[in-house]
């Protein structure tokens, strides 16, 4: 699949994902309080306190995120014949060597690792500008690709 399509396909699934923490940090918000000060804060500064009063939410936060984009990711891979909102949007499908939707162990993996090649700095995902089947590390190790099916 071009690289195009796979971009726009990740940033809806994204989206998707970010919409779910976004009610997160609502909820815990609305449940943790607002940040006791005793002055008025404007500008940059109630922000910086507003942020400070929420740090304790932010490694439960990093955790939910990569546990929400394993499981949307793997469980639409074999669930919906390989295709995610954001692929199904660009017509774009991810297929093991038989060109079969991945079997649920090989979606989980191909999930878990691409939480890895995200947080080398996309390195995992730049891989696939320079290969010639166009495929992520995460797709290499799983065997998996990303096609644009023929209709």
């Amino acid at each position: 699949a071009p690289w195009w399509r796979r971009v726009i396909a990740f940033t809806v699934d994204a989206l998707g994902v970010g919409a779910v923490l976004a009610l997160y940090l609502l909820a815990a918000t609305a449940i943790a309080g607002r940040p006791a000060t005793t002055t008025h804060l404007t500008g940059i500064d109630a922000w910086v306190a507003r942020i400070h009063a929420i740090e304790h939410l932010v490694i439960p936060g990093l955790a939910l995120a990569a546990v929400l984009a394993i499981a949307y990711s793997a469980a639409f891979g074999f669930l919906w014949d390989g295709r995610t909102l954001g692929r199904r949007l660009m017509g774009i499908r991810l297929v093991d060597k038989t060109g079969l939707a991945p079997v649920p162990a090989r979606a989980i993996l191909r999930s878990v690792l691409a939480i890895f090649s995200f947080a080398i700095f996309l390195g995992g995902f730049w891989l696939a500008f320079f290969d010639r089947k166009r495929q992520t590390l995460h797709d290499k190790l799983t065997s998996t690709y990303l096609v644009q099916p023929m209709n």
